[in-house]
């Protein structure tokens, strides 16, 4: 039978708490699993225990809501006195495994100290040393790494025994957020540019737009920089800037009444101890001070007062600047944790969590970012690939299963007053980093490995250095709380409460920290004591041990190919990825000397902050300012690094002196980290997604190209009003269009846009071409905001009245584009340098345009000339001046491309010229105006319709008019969608002009099939490939994302047969029945050239147009999709 038999549940609705019925379905079926248990134990029925555990909660006084819950009886400490009542025969094994788990922690412990001596001692037995001060001294160098060598598998045992944890008793968390369990999620924030501002804004609405609720709020908790003075030039400008983004977020969500966005700043303080102004505690400061003023408390150093909406706030989720909340998981951290199962208890003191908990500790994932899948070709979560790849710790999975809590890794949910209760007076002001451990410790932490958020990972190996280095220092810092007496905020030493098994976490995080340095004096060891013809097996033995977490990650895989019976594919799948085994060993070698050198400088920072001079003891090194300071190559030339070079040559000075023959054996591993400065000889380069890579020695040509396209519209619309009806052909005749469809309307939007960030067009023409476009747009005849199929190109009236949600995605996708590019352009200054690259290309037409025209002689020159329009040493006026001088005996009269340089330099000129505050003003109410307006026309469209495309589902998705399961069933190859876009080039590969195809998802291998297709297709007819009705030259273009060489080649071949003229692409060629050649109709469109332009500038400007995309508010949160990530679904 169903463990939850309809019986069974209405017995358990009758929950004298209540609680039963807000449960989700696994913990109800879980509790009707206990019931079952316990009959088969007492020979009764499932009903007459459900009936026994309600009878013994309703004995309980009203006020206890966990005594009165069903559940606590089923499976808490009430089940003792349940099993008693019911006559429950328990087996043996229940008894004896309950028995070792009152115990487990000395067990745990007391295996590993066991298992370590006896082999320390079985390796101090076989040593080939007679004298005692050589034996003593090599076992204690030893003592390190054998431990871990004994924790690390058992460790590997016990998790392989508790492969998953059993999920934890929660509500159902589409019902839980009320006004009981208001929620304040809050990212603590060192405030120190406007880089950081926006990006952490644009990352607070991300995590509002996933967790919508009016029970939710979300906000900041800012402070400056340390400081000599109490206030510093600029701090109000960056706090300025601050809140007035948190007014326009609330805003923008309709929430300037009751605001759902706060931004709660700290004041700096005087410290002492630091000798500097700063805020008080860092991190920990804000969040205690924070649940002060939450629990009614005042005198904080926070400014101003608490806003209204906070007074009555339960719950605290605090997020790291790098951290991503997905959609729901602040309804499901909640669920969780206000379970009554899960809620704190207190000892009899009432200072001391003894069940429940009163934190909680989600899982954690990988941010997707475009720049991380194109460098490691996947994403470890990605659903195709039926990978998880959640980083959180093995030891703290293990410790939940074993011991029933988790470990705090400073991010996830806590409940105010009870986190406040357990830690009041408990850490002393100016003494730790690490508070996150303590805090988890003394509050009990639960891991919900089940919800996730997403986190950043350091860039490079320098920024990790620094974060390591901070870790270290934290743990070193702690050293204080192994001994029987801790220190308390009054000053006092007072007995440490901590469990066995928290200060043995605290004590292998140390010892952990130290097993670089560890590894390397025992290997010195080893080198001055073995004699001379055993250094080659010591030396090989070391290595393996230094590299043994690839060998060991590999051995597991191994054994779990054994385990399931594919032993051949096992090995297969070994000796495949040798090359990064043997890679993977190599690095770790390397770094042996560099990391070292970190630990030993942050152990000796730490314990001499510690016990000497306190004065820098709470230094912190934030995420983006370690970002920031490792841009620019891998591992620099860091103090670390210099450490190691000088720590290398002390080694081997010693064994040069003492034992030369073993130089031969250790210079290999102690210079093994010189390849890493290779990584800095190179000059920093720009991270450059996709095809950028391959084509970068053709970009020219390619921007050349799209200038040429440009002009086409210079042309035929110089004011942006004429909305895409007309063609041109080659001898000038304008003739109307077919029809005008919205995708055409998103393309001839979008072009302008794509000018501008090629450098074609300055802001304010940008803006001003973007108003008349807009005005065109707003006059046609919609239906529920929707523009119909296709339009007449003359009277632009309907001539199909049906919408397509396909069309419709392309042109609210266009939308999202153009207003995200509207926001950046606040703060993005004018650029000369972006319309020097757009003089070059001019140049470069012009070029082009000489080879067959009078003035060829000048010819030699422009080579030159375009070189020094971008080069950076160059000011502006100098390449004005030399492309005056140059172009002087062509400007009388003046031919169609030396009037596009000539008004190029006009740009320039005008961009180079001071701007008066009146016509910044002015143009700040352009953008304002012209964004609200793109923002009216997009929102008044809905995508409820979402069976056409990805791109219309993935808005849907966005706006919450769908399911994000419906992303995965729109992917899957039996999807209409699917089977429709592998035969269909443009429709499949279009929508990449704005939405990011990860290669290795479905979404991208759908593409690259359309492609593949299309270039069989040319294949069999000995032509170039692009065929639909017509060989269309611009779908070469839109394939350059996805096989970027074919599609290079591809357009060269099409260029031969006639397909480029003076604007650019023509719009197809035709191939006649029976022929084998195709043949160019000279005919320009906008659709081509609107193509050309927007993939050029992905191309040339590093994705700008999918940027903006996916940096929009709408559509971040739901960026996680396109990387088919299991969490995101």
């Amino acid at each position: 039978m169903h463990p939850l038999s309809q019986d069974l549940g209405r017995i358990l609705l009758s929950d004298p708490s209540g609680t039963y019925t807000t449960m989700d379905a696994p913990t109800r079926e879980r509790y009707g699993r206990a019931c079952w248990e316990l009959a088969a134990w007492s020979k009764r029925s499932p009903d007459e225990v459900a009936h026994a555990a309600v009878q013994l909660s309703q004995a309980h006084d009203a006020g206890d809501a966990r005594g009165r819950h069903v559940g606590t009886q089923l499976l808490a400490e009430g089940r003792p006195r349940l099993e008693a009542h019911l006559g429950c025969r328990v087996p043996w094994r229940v008894r004896i495994a309950r028995g070792v788990k009152r115990h487990a922690a000395g067990a745990y412990v007391g295996a590993i100290l066991l298992l370590s001596l006896l082999l320390l001692g079985g390796i101090g037995w076989l040593l080939p040393w007679e004298e005692p001060l050589h034996r003593a001294l090599f076992l204690a160098l030893l003592a390190l790494p054998v431990l871990r060598c004994v924790h690390d598998p058992l460790d590997a045992l016990l998790a392989s025994l508790h492969p998953n944890l059993e999920p934890l008793p929660r509500l159902e968390p589409e019902q839980v957020l009320t006004q009981d369990t208001r929620t304040l999620a809050v990212t603590p924030l060192l405030i120190t540019s406007v880089e950081d501002i926006d990006a952490q804004l644009r990352k607070l609405e991300i995590n509002y737009q996933g967790n919508v609720s009016p029970h939710v709020l979300f906000a900041v908790l800012t402070d400056f920089a340390d400081a000599p003075a109490k206030d510093m030039p600029g701090d109000q400008e960056l706090l300025a800037r601050m809140e007035r983004g948190i007014r326009e977020l609330n805003e923008r969500h309709g929430h300037r009444e009751h605001p759902r966005f706060l931004c709660l700043h700290r004041e700096r303080r005087w410290n002492p101890v630091a000798d500097r102004w700063m805020g008080w505690e860092r991190k920990r400061g804000k969040l205690e001070e924070l649940n002060h003023l939450l629990l009614g408390a005042s005198g904080t150093s926070y400014t101003g007062g608490l806003p209204a909406a906070l007074h009555t706030i339960r719950y605290v989720i605090t997020l790291d600047a790098d951290n991503q909340l997905l959609p729901g998981s602040v309804a499901s951290m909640v669920a969780i944790l206000h379970h009554p199962l899960n809620q704190a208890r207190f000892d009899a003191s009432g200072k001391r969590v003894t069940a429940g908990y009163s934190m909680l500790q989600p899982g954690l994932a990988d941010s997707p970012s475009r720049e991380k899948w194109l460098t490691s070709g996947a994403w470890p979560l990605s659903i195709i690939h039926s990978k998880r790849g959640h980083r959180t710790p093995a030891a703290t999975h293990l410790s939940q299963a074993l011991f029933g809590v988790g470990d705090f890794l400073g991010k996830g949910l806590y409940d105010v007053a009870a986190f406040t209760r357990s830690l009041e007076g408990r850490i002393p002001e100016n003494s730790v980093l690490s508070h996150d451990k303590l805090e988890g410790m003394y509050a009990r932490v639960a891991l919900a490995s089940d919800v996730v958020l997403f986190e950043g990972q350091p860039a490079n190996l320098s920024s990790a250095a620094s974060i390591w280095h901070r870790w270290i220092r934290g743990d070193w810092q702690l050293l204080p709380w192994l001994l029987p007496w801790v220190p308390s905020r009054e000053g006092r030493w007072v007995r440490n409460d901590l469990s066995l098994l928290d200060r043995w976490k605290l004590l292998t995080d140390i010892l952990r920290s130290l097993n670089s340095p560890a590894s390397l004096a025992t290997l010195v060891a080893g080198w001055l004591m073995f004699p001379a013809h055993q250094l080659g097996a010591w030396t090989l033995i070391a290595s393996l041990w230094i590299g043994r977490d690839i060998l060991m990650f590999r051995a597991g895989k191994l054994l779990s190919a054994l385990r399931r019976g594919s032993f051949a594919a096992g090995v297969r799948r070994t000796v495949l990825t040798l090359p990064q085994l043997l890679g993977g060993l190599l690095l770790a070698v390397g770094l042996l000397v560099p990391t070292s050198c970190i630990v030993l400088d942050a152990t000796a920072r730490a314990s001499y902050r510690l016990v000497a001079n306190r004065r820098r003891i709470l230094d912190w090194t934030t995420h983006a300012q370690s970002a920031r300071a490792g841009k620019g190559g891998g591992l620099r030339m860091t103090p670390e690094m210099r450490q190691a070079a000088v720590l290398s040559l002390l080694i081997l000075g010693v064994l040069g002196g003492f034992k030369p023959a073993a130089l031969p054996w250790a210079l290999p591993l102690l210079l093994a980290w010189l390849p890493l400065l290779a990584l800095n000889a190179r000059k920093p380069q720009t991270a450059s997604p996709g095809p950028l890579a391959v084509l970068s020695p053709g970009i020219e040509p390619m921007r050349v190209l799209a200038r040429r396209s440009w002009a086409f519209y210079e042309n035929l619309d110089t004011t942006g009003r004429e909305l895409p009806r007309l063609t041109l052909s080659e001898d000038g005749v304008r003739s109307d269009a077919a029809g005008v469809s919205p995708t055409d309307i998103a393309l001839w939007l979008v072009a302008p846009l794509s000018a501008y960030h090629l450098g074609y067009l300055t802001r304010e023409e940008w803006v001003a071409r973007l108003g008349e476009s807009l005005s065109a747009v707003e006059g046609l005849e919609r239906h529920h905001g929707h523009l119909f199929v296709r339009y007449d190109a003359r009277g632009l009236q309907p001539l199909d009245r049906r919408t397509s949600p396909a069309e419709s995605g392309m042109l609210a996708a266009a939308l999202i584009v153009i207003e995200s590019a509207l926001r950046s352009a606040r703060s993005t200054p004018a650029s000369s340098q972006v319309l020097r690259q757009g003089l070059a290309d001019t140049l470069g037409v012009l070029c082009e345009e000489l080879q067959a025209a009078p003035g060829a002689h000048l010819l030699s020159a422009l080579p030159a000339l375009r070189a020094k329009a971008v080069e950076r040493t160059a000011s502006t006026e100098e390449v004005i001046a030399e492309v005056q001088r140059q172009l002087a005996p062509l400007a009388e009269p003046p031919s169609a491309p030396v009037k596009r340089v000539q008004q190029q330099l006009a740009r320039l000129e005008q961009v180079s010229r001071p701007v008066a505050a009146r016509d910044a003003e002015h143009f700040a109410g352009q953008l304002e105006e012209a964004e609200a307006r793109v923002r009216s026309l997009r929102e008044q469209m809905d995508f409820a319709r979402v069976d056409a495309t990805p791109l219309a589902g993935f808005l849907a998705i966005s706006r919450r008019e769908a399911a994000t399961a419906t992303w995965l069933e729109m992917l899957t190859p039996t999807s209409p969608a699917h089977a429709v876009d592998r035969h269909a080039l443009t429709g499949c590969v279009l929508p990449s002009l704005f939405l990011w195809y990860p290669p290795a998802t479905l979404l991208g291998q759908t593409a690259l099939t359309a492609v593949d297709a299309a270039i069989a297709q040319g294949a069999t007819r000995s032509l170039p490939w692009g065929m639909e009705d017509a060989l269309k030259p611009s779908l070469t273009l839109l394939a350059l994302r996805f096989r970027p060489t074919q599609a290079r080649e591809n357009l060269d071949r099409l260029i031969a047969l006639g397909a480029r003229g003076g604007y650019g692409l023509y719009d197809s060629l035709q191939v006649p029945p029976g022929a084998g050649h195709a043949v160019a109709q000279h005919v320009y469109t906008y659709r081509a050239q609107a193509i050309t332009l927007a993939a050029v500038a992905n191309l040339a400007c590093n994705d700008v147009l999918v940027d903006h995309f996916h940096h929009h508010w709408q559509t971040g949160w739901v960026e996680g999709l396109v990387y088919e990530t299991a969490d995101a679904l």
